[in-house]
């Protein structure tokens, strides 16, 4: 990298230099922003002439990979992914590249991502997605907020039409339902297959607590209750060591879609109290995160009485009642 930049050959990079040594660094990750910056002023300077779909999907793969979010490039990349017959040469792995990456710099081209979605919707796209690209198709219109009810149509009938739910594993399961969740879009029957692969053997012992956590807030923001699915995973969430590698958020998220779902489990809640009283752990917990866990305890009735003075000391005791607001 540095002798690149020092001899100036980022300057005579071609379309397909600049796309392999931006996915190489990627795929090694390592950031090397001078290196970036180089590789992102030399597409602007060439106005991005000779960039095939490939190259452009792996460029934007790359600056997200690397969480290297340089606005006017997006922007250009994004007006040439919308030129005439430019999206009929991609493929389904190109599209999916593509999308994950603007919504992983958060960069929304509504535009773009609408004419996307209608051509893998025109030329099947989905059929030749893998599960990790279909997951991550969902889960970029879901991060930036847009709901295309088709698209989300589309993904959930080819879920249930093929089987290949089998093949999805658990980061991908969570994503599409933390997808569908958080967009708001009600699919009964997907859900109801989603619960079946769930609750088959082991499955959820595959689950780290990011994505478990993710999964129930899912369950819950979608008011879908399953009791067989819930005994699961307050059996998992009791195994040795698992419910101490939870994040703060990850742990209130749990206690609130436990709550929200009427689900009661004394025994569970008990052992979440105990492991949020350990240590100086209510100092990592954000005012939210306390409240929903305040809220949970409440609403199941479970008394905690050790949790819940403790909670009330912090919040007083250590000045952090300005950061609650009437909604927490």
């Amino acid at each position: 990298a540095g002798r690149a930049l020092e001899e100036g050959m980022v300057e005579l990079f071609r379309p397909q230099a600049v796309a392999n040594t931006a996915w190489a660094f990627a795929s090694l990750g390592i950031v090397h922003r001078p290196l970036l910056e180089a590789l992102a002023g030399h597409m602007r300077r060439t106005g991005f002439v000779g960039f095939a779909p490939r190259e452009t999907a792996n460029v934007v793969w790359a600056f997200a990979t690397l969480d290297f979010h340089e606005p006017r490039v997006m922007t250009a990349l994004g007006e040439q992914m919308l030129r005439p017959q430019f999206l009929a040469q991609c493929n389904a792995h190109d599209v999916a590249m593509s999308v994950w990456a603007f919504a992983r710099l958060d960069h929304r081209n509504e535009v773009l991502m609408e004419r996307i979605a209608t051509h893998a919707l025109q030329h099947g796209s989905l059929r030749a997605m893998m599960p990790r690209e279909i997951a991550n198709t969902v889960w970029a219109y879901a991060r930036l907020g847009m709901n295309h009810l088709p698209l989300m149509e589309a993904v959930a009938g080819h879920l249930m039409d093929n089987g290949s739910i089998r093949t999805f594993n658990a980061r991908d399961i969570t994503a599409i339902a933390w997808a569908f969740a958080t967009l708001g879009t009600e699919n009964e029957l997907l859900m109801t297959l989603i619960t079946r692969r769930l609750v088959n053997g082991r499955f959820l012992y595959k689950f780290n607590p990011q994505n478990l956590a993710m999964l129930v807030w899912a369950y819950a923001t979608l008011e879908v209750k399953h009791e067989e699915l819930m005994d699961a995973v307050a059996f998992r969430l009791q195994q040795t060591g698992y419910l101490a590698t939870f994040t703060p958020q990850g742990m209130a998220n749990v206690v609130w879609a436990f709550a929200k779902l009427g689900y009661k489990n004394p025994d569970i809640m008990a052992m979440i109290a105990q492991e949020i009283l350990q240590g100086d752990h209510l100092r990592r917990f954000s005012a939210q995160g306390l409240a929903n866990i305040a809220w949970a305890f409440a609403t199941l009735r479970i008394e905690e009485e050790g949790l819940l003075q403790a909670l009330a000391r912090h919040v007083t005791a250590d000045g952090r009642l300005p950061e609650f607001t009437a909604q927490t």
